[in-house]
């Protein structure tokens, strides 16, 4: 079972607000398609449909409860400037739950990250099973390592989860230090000193520097100092 979550999207059948959603996966038999078992829109609102979850990443507590470790995109979860308000990063813990009339994943709590992750937007989270967390951010083209509290014996607590900061990294630059990977949007540790990135499409219109077209929609992998 893969869970996926859709950053933002209006509900137009009841409150008109903008929740994430949580879509669960399986894959079928061909291993050439899937099937959409289950969709669940969390309780976490947001003020439109461009700045919602843009990472989340699952944690276990020591009774085998499923906790989803939402991102937020904007400083503060919100969009415009308050958004743009940098060192205000947060995480939303969600917790799924079910009823006759359906399911939801609901907000137990939000963590912040240091305020030294003085970024202006965060694009993606990964947590190893140390508790060691990477966060990116693709308007700063950088990488926040850190660590996530967990308990004695390993597992996600939602009660004293807190973050603590490692390092904080550019991604490379050229040789007049300006951005060539301007669109990280995933992450994920693949070695005790080693991440595995993925950039998306870099932006039409002018909205970029051409220099970021030759890294765009690609895989990279990078070893940590």
């Amino acid at each position: 079972l893969f869970y996926v979550v859709r950053e933002s999207i209006q509900d137009l059948d009841e409150d008109g607000e903008y929740h994430a959603v949580v879509e669960e996966l399986s894959v079928n038999e061909d291993r050439k398609d899937y099937t959409i078992q289950k969709t669940c829109k969390s309780s976490f609102g947001f003020e439109g449909d461009s700045k919602g979850f843009e990472g989340a990443v699952g944690m276990k507590s020591k009774s085998g409860e499923l906790y989803l470790l939402g991102l937020c995109e904007g400083n503060h979860c919100r969009e415009g400037k308050i958004g743009k308000e940098r060192g205000n990063g947060r995480v939303v813990v969600l917790r799924k739950t079910t009823s006759e009339t359906g399911c939801s994943w609901d907000a137990v709590t939000t963590l912040s990250l240091p305020s030294d992750a003085s970024f202006q937007d965060y694009s993606a989270i990964s947590v190893n099973d140390e508790g060691r967390v990477a966060v990116t951010s693709q308007e700063d083209s950088a990488l926040w390592t850190g660590y996530l509290t967990l308990d004695e014996e390993g597992f996600f607590d939602p009660e004293i989860a807190e973050f603590k900061t490692d390092k904080i990294m550019n991604f490379p630059r050229d040789d007049e230090c300006r951005m060539v990977y301007c669109n990280i949007e995933g992450i994920h540790w693949v070695g005790e000193n080693q991440v595995v990135a993925v950039s998306d499409k870099m932006k039409n219109r002018g909205k970029q520097d051409f220099r970021c077209f030759d890294l765009d929609q690609s895989i990279h992998i990078f070893a940590l100092p």
